[in-house]
Order: structure tokens, then sequence, then C-alpha cells
């Protein structure tokens, strides 16, 4: 870990002296994967970490040891942070919300997680949020009246005789698997990296994340995320924002957004690092 520490510090020296980055697409995902190390591991300052980060993956030599080093910590992707009764863990996974067709001329809501208010077709979450004459006539999850969703969530949308859906995923992990976890697990996420898959559609990043809270008991908090805030000027990939933040999320939490209307299939990714995770179960009594 000396070796490890002693690159950091060099390369926070580094860093400070330069501020321009072009980064390859690997050396970008590599870039991630050390940034997240350094926050949730050795506790750098998010901001500290991403020049550390940055200046270490366009370093072949530096850029290997330092990712060797994330993966043998962090047991590839999984590591415990806590321990006892009270169980913990550190994780890291990918949503994609993609917009499978254009018809609807309008910016279609989404929520993502919410497992309490999925119950209801997410009516508290979107229906505010649709654009006029457009209503949702269906959330399914999973296998849903005979039609099967597999591990993906899919709405659907319709607007007098046009209909869209957009589907939620997830590459790393079932989606609806991850969902119905929150249904009793919570987690803390401490970095999310914003991605969309078109560069040219920089309109996606004005929509804003919305956190919002629907308790068993009637009360409803929201707390709103401006995603272009979150945009560096030490930062060159067009469609990436890193959002450096703590989000908790629980059976009761949403994250509401919007996925606009391209000429063709359009979607954004978000990629969470998970900084803290705890399981109820039996061993918590």
């Amino acid at each position: 870990m000396a070796n490890v520490d002693s690159l950091v510090e060099q390369m926070l020296r580094e860093a400070d002296t330069t501020s321009q980055y072009n980064l390859s697409s690997y050396e970008v995902e590599s870039s991630y994967e050390i940034e997240s190390y350094l926050v949730g591991n050795l506790r750098l300052d998010p901001r500290s970490a991403r020049k550390v980060a940055m200046k270490a993956a366009a370093r072949p030599a530096v850029r290997e040891a330092m990712v060797r080093a994330a993966r043998d910590n962090n047991k590839q992707g999984a590591i415990r942070v806590g321990g006892g009764l009270d169980p913990a863990a550190a994780a890291q996974f990918n949503i994609t919300v993609t917009r499978n067709s254009n018809n609807i001329a309008q910016t279609l809501p989404v929520a993502i997680f919410g497992a309490a208010d999925i119950n209801n077709g997410y009516t508290n979450i979107l229906n505010s949020a649709l654009g006029a004459g457009t209503t949702i006539t269906s959330v399914a999850m999973g296998t849903a009246n005979g039609t099967a969703q597999g591990n993906n969530v899919v709405i659907t949308y319709v607007n007098g005789a046009n209909s869209d859906t957009v589907t939620i995923s997830s590459d790393t992990y079932p989606y609806t698997s991850l969902l119905d976890a929150t249904r009793t697990d919570m987690f803390k996420m401490s970095k999310v990296r914003y991605t969309i898959s078109d560069a040219t559609q920089l309109a996606q990043f004005n929509q804003t994340f919305t956190f919002v809270s629907n308790s068993m008991f009637g009360s409803r908090t929201s707390n709103n995320v401006s995603v272009g805030a979150y945009r560096s000027p030490e930062q060159f990939q067009t469609a990436i924002i890193d959002l450096n933040g703590e989000f908790d999320i629980d059976k009761e939490t949403s994250i509401q957004t919007g996925i606009i209307q391209t000429a063709g299939v359009f979607s954004f990714t978000i990629s969470a690092f998970v900084q803290k995770f705890y399981r109820q179960n039996s061993k918590g009594f």
C-alpha cells in the first residue's frame, strides 16, 4: 500500500501542474476504476481523486499499478466495509435507460428504483411530469400480462395514435433483482457516472435528476440535482459527466428524470459506485 500511497502523492503533485487530459476510451474506464478506489478506499476527496485518476490513466505503468491495487482491494468490485450485526458492502453497477422509439414528440419522464412506487405504476412519480396528451399505459417488470420483459422494466407511453417504450436495464446485475432487493436493503451511492449513447445529444444533460421519497404515511420529499452543473472544466469526454456526492436509495426513494426525443434509438447509462450497502436480515435481531 505504501507504493500506491507514493504514487498517489506523485500524481497529486503532477496533476496540480497540468489541467488537460485527452484519454482514450480504455483510459477513461481505467480512470473511473482508479477514481472510485481513491474515493471509496483511500478516502481522497473527489476533486483530487479525479485529478490523480486522469493523470494516472494516461501513464501506462502507473495506470496498471493502480488498477491492480484497486482490483486486489475491491475483490473484483465488492469489498467489505463493515461487519458484525450491521453488514455492509461496496460495489459498482450500471443502469441503462433506453428510448426504443420516437413517435411522441416530447421528453418522456422515467423513474429509476422506487421499489414501493413501482407497484402503482409510478403514478405519484411520473404523472405530473408527463407532457400534454401523454399517458403511461403500463409499467411492466419481469413477466407481466403474459409478456416477458426479462430482467428489465419497460414503460409504455401513449399520445393519441402514437406510442413509445422506454426500457430500464442493467448489464452488471439483473435490474429487476436489484430493484426488488431495495424493498428491504438500502445503499448509499458516493459517485455516479452519467454517459449518453450519442455525444451530439447534449440536451440530455439538461434533464434534472430528482430524488423523490414517498413515505408509507403520505409525506413526500424531493431533492433536485442538476446534472450539467457537475461538468468539470478538466473533463474533456463530451458524452460523460460525473456526479460526485452521496445519494441514498431505499424502497421509498426514486430517481425521476427524463429522456429526450432523438432521431433514433437513444440511451443514457448511470454507472454508480456504492459506498455503503446495508442488508436487513435475521442476524440483525
